[in-house]
């Protein structure tokens, strides 16, 4: 089994190149940090304690966890505090997730598992891969991403970039590169290439 963490710039492309890599090797299991996240926010300690933090605001109609309002506490540059404690109420649990995922595809001899997830070097879950691949996305192509899909406005744009690593040191971070300046067909050539490589490695 080869495990591969896909790291890059906020609106790089990972969860297609995730995506487009597991269509290449059949059996592939992706672990998706994002989803994780989410699914954590719904564990009945972790919202209680950022109720007690936040207050009833942060729950919506149904009374779940709004992540679009986490989101607006977290990523305000001026309080890092907020930021800080959301990752220590929810970051054990994700890697304990990760760890799980990964000895289960290990005992079904799966062929690759890929990790996607934004903060993978930040928080050390790097340490589970084999590989990182950086994946090589133009700033204007990420921010004009991140402006359609996901509606965030520049200022936006900025604050969650902020709030990881620099591209620059994740790219350094990085044993392989995956250009994804291009179109998806481009994306998925570059990525059975990659696969070969990594074979090979």
């Amino acid at each position: 089994m080869i495990t591969l963490g896909l790291v890059g710039g906020v609106a790089s492309g990972k969860s297609a190149a995730a995506r487009l890599l597991a269509e290449h090797v059949p059996g592939t299991i992706r672990i998706d940090g994002d989803r994780l996240g989410h699914q954590t926010l719904e564990i009945p300690a972790v919202k209680t304690a950022l109720v007690g933090r936040w207050g009833e605001s942060i729950l919506n109609a149904a009374g779940e966890i709004n992540r679009s309002a986490v989101a607006k506490i977290v990523f305000d540059t001026r309080h890092p505090d907020e930021l800080h404690f959301l990752e220590s109420k929810t970051h054990p649990h994700i890697r304990k997730e990760i760890r799980e995922q990964m000895n289960a595809a290990s005992a079904a001899e799966v062929p690759l598992v890929i990790i996607d997830a934004a903060l993978l070097l930040e928080t050390g879950w790097g340490d589970f891969c084999d590989m990182i691949i950086f994946v090589d996305t133009p700033a204007e192509v990420r921010q004009a991403r991140a402006l359609a899909t996901r509606y965030w406005d520049a200022e936006e744009f900025k604050r969650r970039e902020a709030a990881q690593w620099s591209v620059e040191k994740k790219r350094a971070a990085a044993n392989i590169i995956l250009n994804n300046s291009g179109s998806e067909t481009e994306l998925a050539q570059a990525c059975i290439k990659l696969w070969d490589k990594v074979k090979d490695l």
